[in-house]
C-alpha cells in the first residue's frame, strides 16, 4: 500500500499476530510512519516535524519508533491507540536523549537507543497492568428512564487495550 502520491514507496518493519502491519512510507520529502490492518493504511504522524519511522508492533498494537520534532532532531516515541508519544516525556532519570525505539514486546518493554549511542532497556512500571479506562458513552439524545449501553475498555500506559482485564464493570 502507499499513503496516496505524497509517499509511494513503502517498507514494512514489523508484523504482529493479530495482523496489523507497522512500517514508513518514503517520498523525496521525508518519510511517514503508518500502520495498516484489513487492507487500510493509515500514518502516524509525527512530533512536530517532518519524518516518522514505525520500526516495532506489540501483540496488543502499542507501536514504537522514531520521529522528528520541531528543529528537525529525532525522538523516540510509543503509540498505543492514540497519537504517538515522545518516550522522553515518559521517562525519567535519563540524561541522553531516547533517539529511536526499535522494539517493543508484549509485556511493554522497549528497546531504545539513546543520543549517546547507548541502549536502554525501558520497563513500565506497572507492566500490563491496567492503568486508565476508556469509556464510550451513550448518545445524549437517550431519554431518561431507558436503557442503555456503555461501552468501557481497560488500557494501559501505551492506551493499549488489556485484554486480561476482566469485562465486568459496576456503577452505583
Amino acid at each position: 500500500g502507499e499513503l496516496g502520491d505524497t509517499f509511494p514507496n513503502s517498507r514494512a518493519t514489523s508484523v504482529n499476530n493479530g495482523g496489523a502491519v507497522v512500517g514508513y512510507a518514503t517520498s523525496g520529502s521525508g518519510a511517514l510512519a503508518f500502520n495498516y490492518k484489513t487492507g487500510i493504511m493509515k500514518a502516524m504522524g509525527t512530533l512536530g516535524g517532518a519524518s516518522s519511522y514505525a520500526y516495532a508492533i506489540s501483540k496488543y498494537g502499542a507501536v514504537v519508533g522514531s520521529a522528528q520534532v520541531s528543529g528537525g532532531a529525532y525522538h523516540a516515541f510509543v503509540r498505543g491507540s492514540g497519537a504517538i508519544v515522545d518516550l522522553n516525556i515518559q521517562v525519567s532519570g535519563l540524561s541522553a536523549t531516547l533517539v529511536s525505539a526499535n522494539a517493543i514486546n508484549d509485556h511493554g518493554d522497549i528497546a531504545a537507543i539513546g543520543g549517546d549511542n547507548h541502549v536502554y532497556y525501558l520497563t513500565p512500571t506497572t507492566p500490563g497492568a491496567v492503568n486508565h479506562f476508556a469509556v464510550g458513552l451513550p448518545s445524549l439524545t437517550t431519554n431518561p428512564g431507558l436503557s442503555f449501553m456503555v461501552s468501557v475498555t481497560a488500557l494501559d500506559a501505551y492506551d493499549t487495550p488489556v485484554t486480561t482485564a476482566a469485562n465486568t464493570v459496576s456503577f452505583t
